[in-house]
C-alpha cells in the first residue's frame, strides 16, 4: 500500500479518509506492506502530516517493483510532478494497481504555458513561432490557437486535446512585413468552464532587421580594387547563399582640391548619415579634409561599421590609429607572395562559412604584400595572418559601440578569385563580403541570449532554459555545445539543440530563492561565448496547487489490470483484491560457472584419497 503524503493531499477531510482506507485494507486476509512516498519513500505514519513537497508516483511504483507485489494499492490525489512518466513505470509492473482518489476533482484550465522564437530576424525571413499549449482537465476537446498582429488574426490553427493533462506544441510561420521590434499575441479561443482565461494570451515581439543596407565607400586612391567592391551588391543571385538581403553602395571617389567627390549626385553629408557601413579603402588620412574627418568621428559615435583596407597608399592619422584594432607605428610595407589562414578566433566566426560549414576562402591566391602591425591593441582580435611568420592581416575590435575590422593584406580583390574553381571562388568570395557587410551592419553585438520560460516559478517545479544562438552575421547558429551553470548548486546542464539556434533543457526544482544562471558556448571545443539571466523560485509550493486528477490514477490501474476507485466507493464496497503469485524458479548452467568445475574436482578427489585410506578403494 503506498499513501500520497505530500502537501497538495492535506486538504479538508483528506486525512480522515485516508485513514478509512488504511483501516479497511488491515483487515484484509493478505500480508501486507505500508509506506508513504512524496518524492521519496517514508513509514506510513508520515501520511498525517503530509508536507511533502513533490508528488514522485513513478518513483513511488519503482519501489513497490522491486519488492515483487501481489497487488499494489496507491492513495493519492493523482498531482504528479516529477519529471517521470508514471505510466511508464506502471506498463512494467505484474500486479494489478487499484488507485484511490483524494479530493474533489481540480478545475479545468487552458494555459500558453511559452512560446519560443528566434533573437532577430531579416525582413522578407520566414519566422518560425512555437506555442507551448497546457490543457489541464480537457479530454477531446477541440479548440483555436490564433496568432494575431495588431489585434488581428493573421493565423491559426485547430488543436485537439485528447489527455486531461498533457502539453502540445503549435507552431506558425510568419514573414514580417517591417522592420524594428514587431509585436504578436498567441491567443486562444476559450472553452467553457474553464477556471482561468487570463493566461488563454501571452504577448511577445520579434526583432526585425532590415535586409537592404547603404554602404558608403571612400577612397583617395582609387584602383582595381575600387571596381571590384563597388560591384559585389550586383551579384544577389549567388548559388551559394539564399540570403534575401541586398545591400547599395555609395562610391565617394576622387578629388577636386583636397574635396572627395562622388561619382553619383547625392550629397556626401546624406550618403554618410544614412550609411550602415563605411568602407575606407587605401586611405591616405593626411589627404582628408578636416569637414571629411569631423563626418567620419560622428559616424563612430552613432555605432556605424567600418572597414578599413589597408593598401599600398595607405597612411593613417590620428583618427584610424585611435579606431583600428592594429597599432602603426612605423610604415612597414612587405611586398611578397602571402597566403592566408584562420586564427582559432577566425574558425569560431561563421562569418567564413556558409550554413552548411564551407569555408568561404578556402583556395584563394596569395595577397601581394602587407602592411606590418607593429602591435595588437587589448580589446582586439586576430581573425586572419599569413602562413609564414603568423603577420596579422585581418582583426576586428568593438570602438565606441562600432564595428570596426581591419585588413592589412592587399589588394583585397585577390580573394575572389583563383586559378582553380575560379567563378566558383569568386561567388564564395561575394558571399563572405556580404556576411561581412552584414555583420558590420548589425548593431547588436551580442550573438547569445539565455532565458527561462518564466521569470518566476514555484517551489517544486521543474525550470526551462532556452539559449537563442544568432551567428554575427544575424544567421541561427547551429551544431554548438552550450552547458548552463546555476549560482549555489555545483552542476552543469547540458542544452540541447530543437530548432535552427535554439537549445533547451530542463532542470530539476531548486530551493527558493533567486539564481545567477550563466551559459557557456563552445564549438569544436573552443569556447566561443557567454550569456546570462536570472530567475527566481518563490515560497510557494507547486504542492500547493491542489485537486484530484483522477484520470492519471484511472490510467495507471486501467494498463495493470486494476481499477479505480474514489473514496466513497473504496469505502462502501468491498474490495477484494486479485492477488498475483511468482513462480520461484533456480536456473543454473555449469558452462558458465568454471569455479564449481574445480570444487566438485577437488572434492571428488578428496573423497577418493579418503575411501582409498580407509581401505575402501
Amino acid at each position: 500500500m503506498l499513501v500520497d503524503a505530500s502537501k497538495s493531499i492535506n486538504a479538508g477531510e483528506n486525512i480522515s479518509s485516508i485513514k478509512q482506507i488504511i483501516d479497511k485494507i488491515q483487515e484484509q486476509p493478505y500480508r501486507k506492506q505500508f509506506f508513504s512516498f512524496t518524492d521519496s519513500i517514508g513509514p506510513i505514519e508520515n501520511y498525517q502530516k503530509a508536507d511533502g513537497k513533490r508528488t514522485d508516483i513513478a518513483q513511488a511504483l519503482n519501489f513497490t517493483q522491486k519488492n515483487r507485489p501481489g497487488a499494489i494499492v496507491l492513495i493519492s490525489d493523482g498531482q504528479h510532478n516529477s519529471k517521470y512518466d508514471p505510466t511508464v513505470n506502471a506498463k512494467s509492473i505484474k500486479a494489478p494497481i487499484y488507485t484511490v482518489g483524494i479530493g474533489s476533482e481540480k478545475k479545468q484550465d487552458l494555459i500558453i504555458q511559452s512560446i519560443r522564437k528566434p533573437i532577430k530576424s531579416f525582413l522578407g525571413d520566414t519566422v518560425e513561432i512555437t506555442s507551448r499549449i497546457r490543457n489541464k482537465g480537457f479530454e477531446n476537446r477541440q479548440t483555436k490557437v490564433n496568432l494575431q498582429y495588431k489585434g488581428k488574426n493573421i493565423a491559426s490553427k485547430d488543436v485537439l486535446f485528447s489527455g486531461k493533462d498533457v502539453i502540445q506544441e503549435v507552431n506558425f510561420k510568419v514573414i514580417p512585413e517591417t522592420t524594428g521590434k514587431v509585436s504578436y499575441t498567441a491567443l486562444i479561443d476559450n472553452l467553457p468552464d474553464e477556471a482561468d482565461y487570463m493566461n488563454n494570451r501571452k504577448d511577445f515581439s520579434v526583432e526585425v532587421l532590415k535586409n537592404r543596407w547603404q554602404i558608403v565607400y571612400l577612397t583617395n586612391a582609387p584602383s582595381f580594387n575600387s571596381r571590384f567592391i563597388i560591384s559585389i551588391p550586383e551579384n544577389s543571385n549567388s548559388p551559394v547563399s539564399k540570403s534575401t538581403d541586398s545591400f547599395s553602395v555609395i562610391p565617394i571617389i576622387g578629388f577636386v582640391g583636397r574635396d572627395l567627390k562622388m561619382f553619383q549626385e547625392t550629397p556626401i553629408d546624406k550618403a554618410l548619415q544614412n550609411a550602415d557601413v563605411v568602407i575606407l579603402d587605401d586611405i591616405n588620412e593626411s589627404d582628408l579634409n578636416v569637414d571629411i574627418i569631423v563626418k567620419l568621428r560622428n559616424l563612430i559615435d552613432q555605432n556605424k561599421g567600418f572597414l578599413v583596407l589597408a593598401g599600398e597608399n595607405f597612411k593613417p592619422g590620428a583618427l584610424l590609429k585611435e579606431i583600428m584594432p592594429f597599432e602603426f607605428t612605423t610604415n612597414n610595407i612587405q611586398r611578397k607572395d602571402i597566403f592566408i589562414e584562420l586564427t582559432d578566433v577566425g574558425t569560431g566566426m561563421p562569418i567564413f562559412f556558409t550554413g552548411n560549414g564551407e569555408y568561404l576562402l578556402d583556395n584563394t591566391p596569395p595577397l601581394w604584400g602587407a602592411n606590418v602591425a607593429q602591435n595588437t591593441k587589448s580589446d582586439a582580435v586576430v581573425w586572419i595572418t599569413s602562413k609564414e611568420k603568423s603577420i596579422p592581416l585581418m582583426g576586428y575590435r568593438f570602438y565606441k559601440n562600432s564595428k570596426i575590422v581591419l585588413m592589412t593584406g592587399f589588394p583585397f580583390w585577390r580573394l575572389g578569385f583563383s586559378a582553380i574553381e575560379t567563378e566558383r571562388t569568386k561567388q564564395r568570395f561575394d558571399q563572405f563580403l556580404k556576411n561581412l557587410m552584414r555583420f558590420l551592419a548589425i548593431k547588436e553585438a551580442n550573438a547569445f541570449k539565455l532565458e527561462t520560460d518564466k521569470p518566476n516559478y514555484l517551489n517544486g517545479e521543474n525550470i526551462i532554459f532556452n539559449l537563442l544562438a544568432t551567428t554575427p552575421d544575424g544567421r541561427s547558429w547551429t551544431d554548438l555545445d552550450i552547458s548552463v551553470e546555476i549560482s549555489q548548486i555545483k552542476v552543469s546542464l547540458p542544452l540541447y539543440e530543437i530548432s535552427a539556434g535554439i537549445y533547451e533543457g530542463e532542470t530539476e526544482a531548486l530551493i527558493p530563492g533567486t539564481y545567477q544562471v550563466e551559459a557557456s558556448v563552445t564549438k569544436d571545443g573552443k569556447l566561443i561565448g557567454k550569456a546570462k539571466t536570472t530567475c527566481s523560485v518563490t515560497q510557494q509550493s507547486i504542492e500547493d496547487i491542489t485537486g484530484l486528477d483522477s484520470d492519471l490514477l484511472m490510467k495507471l490501474s486501467n494498463s495493470t489490470g486494476g481499477r479505480y476507485y474514489s473514496i466513497s466507493e473504496f469505502l462502501n464496497e468491498s474490495f477484494a483484491p486479485n492477488i498475483i503469485k511468482y513462480k520461484r524458479t533456480l536456473s543454473f548452467t555449469f558452462h558458465n560457472n568454471r569455479y564449481i568445475y574445480i570444487i566438485i574436482t577437488v572434492l571428488f578427489g578428496i573423497l577418493l584419497f579418503l575411501r582409498k585410506k580407509r581401505g575402501f578403494l
